[in-house]
């Protein structure tokens, strides 16, 4: 159950729904604009956005406290395209920092086995030991700075990047915490 985060339906089930009302909108669309002429660049529109008061009436009807995206945050490029709220800038991590991430994780899957923190990814005890572990790299690491020292980068021996490790086991944990939460709303909820 990966596809829609959330955990409520299994991905099969998921691709099923998805595919029915892609297929459904396809008929209204055609229904209502035609097929449209072959030489038309100009796309007839798919299908309306759900309304933001749409989408927290489904929300409140499953008994689900999911938040939702303002409509009216939205941001417009140079060119004048525009895009439903801006994103988290990813290109403002340097490749040196995204490189030694990277390399510190492949080293933690060569050593324990590929992606198996995952293993503990719900596991309270284990996510409690990944924050002691980030705290004595983090420990070490200020030592370092103190000395004037730039630590050493190997991977399994760079102090930062097991940092960012274990803050990434850390919030994947948060994020498995608020799943299950939304499933035991979920579950908690009146059916009809």
């Amino acid at each position: 159950m990966t596809i829609n985060n959330m955990g409520l339906l299994s991905d099969e089930e998921l691709l099923s729904i998805s595919a029915g009302i892609g297929q459904e909108l396809r008929k209204r669309t055609v229904a209502k604009y035609g097929q449209g002429d072959p030489g038309d660049e100009t796309p007839a529109p798919m299908f309306t956005a759900p309304s933001k008061e749409s989408i927290e009436a489904v929300s409140k009807a499953l008994g689900l406290d999911l938040p939702v995206q303002d409509r009216d945050d939205r941001h417009t490029f140079a060119s004048g395209a525009m895009s439903s709220g801006k994103k988290p800038p990813y290109t403002a991590l340097t490749p040196l920092c995204l490189e030694r991430f990277a390399r510190q994780r492949e080293f933690g899957d060569n050593k324990y086995g590929e992606d198996n923190w995952k293993k503990g990814a719900a596991d309270r005890a284990f996510i409690l030991d990944r924050i002691n572990h980030g705290i004595e790299h983090l420990l070490k690491l200020g030592e370092q700075i103190k000395a004037g020292n730039p630590g050493n980068w190997t991977p399994g021996e760079d102090d930062a990047a097991a940092v960012m490790c274990n803050a990434m086991f850390v919030m994947e944990y948060q994020q498995t915490l608020r799943r299950r939460s939304l499933e035991d709303a979920y579950d908690a909820s009146p059916r009809r």
